[in-house]
């Protein structure tokens, strides 16, 4: 996150940084550059403060961004909303696992496993 935070400031807290972000991408019409940036939010969330809630969070709007985003390369643009998915997908499932733990921790240990063997297919 030192590259997040040397770029942005200390986004995390302190919310009028993220909304100045967020106004700043969305006046400059740079959909694509917003979705980055909640890309390295979620990516955050997951590193260093475990936080898979707020990683998927950030993760939808990411892909809602993208979505919208009018990039000259629409090959690059599906690949990208593909892959933004597939991680959505994959935070979801987890923390569906980890709710699952408290009333059946052998299922949500059967559900970590199968991630793990999707996300090894993923990374191949």
């Amino acid at each position: 996150s030192s590259g997040i935070n040397a770029e942005y400031g200390d986004w995390r807290k302190d919310p009028e940084i993220m909304k100045n972000i967020i106004t700043f991408y969305t006046k400059g019409h740079a959909l694509d550059s917003l979705s980055g940036f909640y890309d390295a939010c979620a990516q955050v969330e997951i590193d260093e403060y475990q936080n898979y809630e707020k990683a998927l969070g950030a993760l939808l709007e990411a892909m809602k961004c993208l979505s919208k985003a009018k990039m000259v390369d629409a090959g690059t643009q599906e690949a990208k909303i593909n892959f933004l998915k597939r991680r959505v997908s994959l935070v979801k499932k987890f923390v569906q696992a980890r709710r699952t733990y408290e009333e059946d921790p052998e299922e949500a240990m059967r559900q970590c496993l199968l991630l793990l063997d999707e996300s090894e297919l993923e990374t191949g």
